[in-house]
Parts: C-alpha cells; sequence; structure tokens
C-alpha cells in the first residue's frame, strides 16, 4: 500500500506498506500519512480513497478485490477529476533519439509531479509516456493541465532533443510556441465506481466510466498542447475563475502556502463534437488554453485532425471559436530544480523548513539561483532574526530565448516570511535520522566519544 512521497532526512522517498494477503485488511485501520513533510498523496489521501475505505471497510484490501471491484460504490463516493497526460509523437521520439528517450520520460514525469504538489493530485500510474493522475474537482485538473504546459514550455530540456522532429522548437510570428515535447492532456470529472489499491503499485486505482472518458479525450481530441475537456465542464470551471478573480485552492499536503504564482489568462475555445465508441450521443469538446500560448492555434490548424471523427458542429460554434475568458492563478515552477529540490524550496519558503547555508549551496549549485546579499554580513548568529533573512532570487539571465521576455525572471522567495538559514533545532522524523553535522559539532561528538551512553538512539548507533 502506497503511503505517499515524504521528506525523509532531506531526500523525498516513496513510503509502502507491506503485508501478507491474509493480513492485509488491517490496512484499514491504519489512517492517512500525518508526517507534516507529506509531499505528494499516497492511497489515504487520494481523491475518494477515505470515502471507499468508510463504505467497505477492510474488505476493501483483500487479496481477491484489489484490481477488480466486485460491487459499485457509486452512491457513496465524492464527484473526483480524472487526467490523463500523453506526450505527443513520442514513438517518433525513441526513433530520432533512443539515448535520450528514457531520461525524457524520466523529466517530464519529475515535471507533472513538480506541477501537482500545488494541486493535490495523486499520481496513479504510467505507462511509457502516458501518465494517469486524479484531482479533488475539475478545477484542480484543468488548472493543473495549464500548468503543466508552462512548465513544459520552460523546463531546461537536454539540447540533443532538438534532433528529434517532434521536439524542435516552433516558431510563429517569431514566438516561440513550443519547446521540447508536446504535451496533451485530458480531463473528465465525475464520480468513480470504486477506488481501490493497485494490486503492484499500491496507488489508488480508480473504475468506473470517467476513466475511459478522460483518456478518450486525451488521446482521441487533444493535440499538442492542449488541455481538453468537456464543454459543460470547462465552462463551469471558467466561470468559477472568474467569480473568484483567479484565486485557486492550494491543497498542497504540507499546508505550504504558495506564494511563487503569476496571473494568467485562460481562454476557452470550441473543439468540435466528437463520437466515442460506447458513449450515446456526440460530446461537445473544448480546449483551454493561456493567452501567453494562443498562438499555437496556428500550429492546431496546419495539424492533421485526431483520430476520431469529427462531426458537423450546429449553428455558428465553429471549431476554434472563443467561447470564453477567465483569469487563473498558476504556481511558477522553478527549472533545472529535481522533484526533492523544488518540495525543499517550498517547503523552506513557506517557513515549515529551515536550510543550513551549505544546503542552499549544494541546491543551488547550478549558478542559476543565489540568495540575496544580507545586510548582517556573514552567516547569522543563533537568534538573531534578521541574520541572513534574505528570500531567494533568480539570477537574471543574460540569455533569453526567441519569444522570451524579461517577465519570466521571477522572485520564487516568499516575501512575507523570508528564509531562517538556521539548522533546525528539533526532529519531526525520529532521533535516528539526524542533521548533518558541522565540523564542530563532530569534534565535541569524538571528544564524548568514551563516555559510557545508556539506552536512546546514541547507544544503538553505537
Amino acid at each position: 500500500l502506497h503511503l505517499g512521497k515524504v521528506l525523509l532526512c532531506r531526500c523525498l522517498v516513496d513510503v509502502t506498506a507491506l503485508s501478507s494477503a491474509a493480513l492485509a485488511p488491517r490496512f484499514a485501520e491504519l489512517e492517512g500519512c500525518t508526517e507534516p513533510r507529506l509531499a505528494l498523496p499516497g492511497f489515504f489521501e487520494a481523491p475518494g480513497a477515505a470515502a471507499a475505505v468508510k463504505a467497505k471497510g477492510p474488505a476493501l484490501f483483500v487479496g481477491g478485490a484489489m484490481g477488480a471491484p466486485a460491487t459499485s460504490l457509486s452512491e457513496v463516493m465524492p464527484r473526483v477529476a480524472m487526467v490523463f497526460t500523453g506526450l505527443d509523437s513520442f514513438g517518433e521520439v525513441r526513433q530520432d533519439v533512443p539515448r535520450l528517450a528514457d531520461d525524457v520520460l524520466e523529466m517530464a514525469a519529475q515535471l507533472l509531479q513538480q506541477v501537482a504538489l500545488r494541486f493535490g493530485g495523486a499520481w496513479c500510474q504510467q505507462s511509457d509516456a502516458c501518465c494517469m493522475l486524479a484531482f479533488h474537482s475539475a478545477a484542480d485538473g484543468l488548472a493543473f493541465g495549464l500548468a503543466a504546459q508552462v512548465a513544459f514550455q520552460n523546463a531546461n530540456w537536454p539540447p540533443e532533443l532538438a534532433k528529434a522532429r517532434a521536439c524542435r522548437d516552433q516558431e510563429v510570428q517569431g514566438q516561440v510556441v513550443f519547446r521540447g515535447p508536446r504535451l496533451r492532456v485530458g480531463c473528465y470529472e465525475g464520480v468513480p465506481s470504486c477506488v481501490l489499491p493497485h494490486p503492484s503499485l499500491g496507488r489508488a486505482d480508480y473504475f468506473g466510466p470517467l476513466v475511459n472518458r478522460a483518456a478518450r479525450l486525451c488521446y482521441g481530441v487533444a493535440q499538442a498542447g492542449q488541455v481538453v475537456a468537456e464543454k459543460g465542464t470547462a465552462l463551469a470551471v471558467m466561470r468559477q475563475w472568474a467569480q473568484a478573480h483567479g484565486a485557486f485552492t492550494d491543497r498542497s499536503l504540507g499546508q505550504w502556502h504558495f506564494r511563487d504564482h503569476r496571473n494568467h489568462e485562460a481562454m476557452c475555445f470550441a473543439s468540435g463534437k466528437f463520437v466515442f465508441k460506447g458513449v450515446h450521443g456526440d460530446i461537445d469538446c473544448v480546449h483551454l488554453v493561456l493567452s501567453d500560448h494562443q498562438l499555437r492555434a496556428e500550429v492546431w490548424k496546419a495539424d492533421t485532425a485526431p483520430e476520431y471523427k469529427v462531426k458537423g458542429v450546429e449553428g455558428n460554434e465553429m471549431v476554434g471559436t472563443l467561447l470564453a475568458v477567465a483569469p487563473v492563478a498558476l504556481p511558477i515552477v522553478p527549472p533545472g530544480l529535481s522533484m526533492t529540490e523544488t518540495v525543499l524550496l517550498y517547503m523552506a519558503n513557506s517557513g515549515s523548513l529551515a536550510l543550513s547555508e551549505g544546503e542552499h549551496s549544494r541546491l543551488m549549485g547550478s549558478g542559476s539561483w543565489r540568495l540575496k546579499s544580507s545586510s548582517s554580513g556573514g552567516r547569522g548568529s543563533r537568534g538573531s532574526s534578521k541574520a541572513m533573512a534574505s528570500p531567494l532570487q533568480r539570477k537574471p539571465s543574460s540569455r533569453k530565448r526567441a519569444g522570451q521576455t524579461g517577465e519570466d525572471d521571477f522572485d520564487f522567495a516568499t516575501r512575507d516570511s523570508p528564509l531562517d538559514l538556521e539548522r533546525p533545532t528539533p526532529r519531526l522524523l525520529g532521533a535516528d535520522c539526524q542533521e548533518p553535522r558541522e565540523p564542530e559539532q563532530q569534534q565535541q561528538q569524538q571528544l564524548g566519544a568514551g563516555e559510557a551512553v545508556e539506552g536512546g538512539a546514541a547507544g544503538r548507533r553505537g
């Protein structure tokens, strides 16, 4: 049973509980992870999982039931949003740059998980270039899709990736509208028939028509760089964003209170009516795009039609017609950082984690980040709130990509609660997980090594 990604001793690890099949029903007695450094949700924090556990209890974890729901729980399940993502024409990438293909998949999955931090998305499973996630609402799922498009556009993809035909930079009117792999996203909100632990991964696995609908929106309707949903769902989300003036619900598990965001303008365009196998009637679909990416429409016009048949659109709502515009705030994913480094940065900026000066040097070792100069000079003394209390800031880059403006040089720091560089005194993960010691602390430990220690973690380590 997957219990989530937890920051453990400055490393982000997947925590999994193992059990024999006979004792698996005991999992029902567990609760969601209360560790304050939980980054990505496990099974119990996944949307709808708590309702499934409450309804079925230990029977949910019986070996015969895992992976094959016997009864539907749709009467007691909440609405969730299923999101599928895919890398467009990734088969060509494997042919053109086979040496980079696996690295690109890993980097893409890491980017998606970094974006999902903000929206509380549950990572369900991945199959090659296709990923499946679950969110609490369609607003979260669609905002995730738009934020992922920004993250993919700004990511530091390997220069050799430009050899792949499907990953070359594409310009429209002198502006780069595509960089690196093209991401397609499909989102559908509905009620799952059941949520079970995946038999081999232990993550939340969803069942019901909503899973197939989300997959078909992604792989059958969405073109490269599009975020697709059904018309009614998308317009309801656009109205919600407009009423909230772009504000969002922060569903991060660590209560990190993200402040590193940017206000965007989301635009909703008609994609046409589609026919899906096994679905009665025509499905009216739309795609969402940020105003910064609206020039991608010129590329979409030139692309071939999706594999599913497009039916005649009635009235004056032709394909590409603008239906709605709304403001939306999206997170800024720091480029060039790993998943663990991103979690460290978010926790430090929100005040829930203190980093030492050495950790900052390692974290920002790429040279693209720095600490603002401190008025105190040198390392701050303990007890001084002003010493080295300066937020992180991105260095202005002298090199800019085509079509990129200076507005992309963001300050990712929290101005209201600047970073505290003092080493944290309490340990939240147990006495056996020790912080790296300074040289002075190591000398003190060597001086006192001859003293007998009875019990405690130090004695066990000895």
